[in-house]
């Protein structure tokens, strides 16, 4: 909103007119709805807006009237009247970019066509009305990441027993058990300031890994990728490594495993620089997992090994 301030904590308003302002620019501004709710009073002044805008950011998501700790959602959906707004504006102008504010899931579906980009902000500390249009315009290097869990999509309260905890249970639980077809991977992420690739994955292994749980000999080795910044801006980037094992017995709930995250790293890079991440692998410790009675072994056999920038899923 343009006539709130606290005084202490900055704005997403105060911010964007900041930027908006030493970069020459112009910043409208409405409140198109509520969180939730039927009343689409705003509407109207939000099209004549968004058909004046080069871009439009729509601050949406979910509130404590939402979720909380005492109380659950019947579904991920978006709320209905940010789903209608959304949908319409993008006729209008399909140049949206959807900040999303939320501490649970939400379901893309019936969005996910109707934006140019989206991000995930959870719910935000003090210095997010700073830092967000700082980021957007490119004044932030830092502030990207990758997805902390996976996106499904919105059926997925219908595909899972929400009453059933199980994680391997078809068709799983969290990126390390789920085989269904996500919106986003566990992981995913783009940094809207620049371009990485991944090159030259490299094993150096001093022995071959022997043994299972705490018997034998497991080796150590050395998981290397080069990591090289392709845009025109120098920024963060995070490279995610994970395993899964190949040959476990079917009678092991481990046998089920998808991938399982061992390693990861945030470095920052200079436009065409280039540098090699590198992540320690101990059998014994690394590649450990729960047995069906429950205790953490290191089951014999092959593991594949995946390192990942978000974007490209390298074996």
């Amino acid at each position: 909103r343009n006539d709130r301030s606290n005084g202490c904590v900055t704005s997403f308003y105060e911010g964007f007119a900041n930027v908006t302002q030493s970069s020459s620019g112009t910043l409208l501004c409405a409140q198109g709805c509520a969180v939730s709710g039927t009343n689409t009073s705003g509407f109207i002044e939000t099209f004549k807006m968004a058909s004046d805008a080069e871009t439009v950011v729509f601050l949406g998501g979910l509130d404590l009237r939402w979720e909380s700790e005492d109380r659950d959602r019947p579904n991920i959906r978006l709320p209905d009247i940010q789903v209608d707004l959304i949908q319409k504006l993008s006729k209008i102008n399909p140049r949206i970019v959807l900040i999303l504010m939320h501490g649970g899931m939400v379901g893309l579906d019936d969005v996910l066509d109707h934006v140019e980009a989206i991000v995930s902000i959870g719910y935000p500390g003090p210095y997010a009305g700073e830092v967000l249009p700082r980021a957007l315009s490119g004044l932030e290097q830092r502030a990207w990441g990758k997805l902390t869990m996976t996106w499904y999509r919105n059926s997925i309260t219908e595909d899972l027993n929400m009453l059933d905890f199980e994680m391997t249970r078809s068709p799983g639980r969290t990126y390390r058990y789920y085989r269904g077809n996500p919106h986003f991977r566990f992981g995913s992420g783009l940094n809207p300031l620049t371009t990485f690739t991944l090159q030259d994955v490299a094993l150096e292994a001093t022995n071959c890994f022997e043994g299972s749980g705490s018997e034998g000999s497991c080796g150590r080795a050395v998981l290397s990728v080069l990591v090289t910044n392709t845009g025109r801006k120098e920024a963060d980037e995070v490279t995610i490594a994970y395993f899964a094992p190949l040959d476990i017995p079917e009678a092991e709930p481990a046998w089920q495993l998808r991938e399982q995250v061992f390693g990861f790293e945030r470095i920052h890079l200079n436009s065409g620089e280039s540098t090699k991440v590198s992540f320690s692998i101990q059998g014994n410790e690394t590649f450990q997992l729960a047995d069906a009675s429950g205790n953490l072994v290191t089951f014999p056999g092959r593991y594949q090994l995946v390192v990942s920038n978000g974007l490209d899923w390298v074996e």
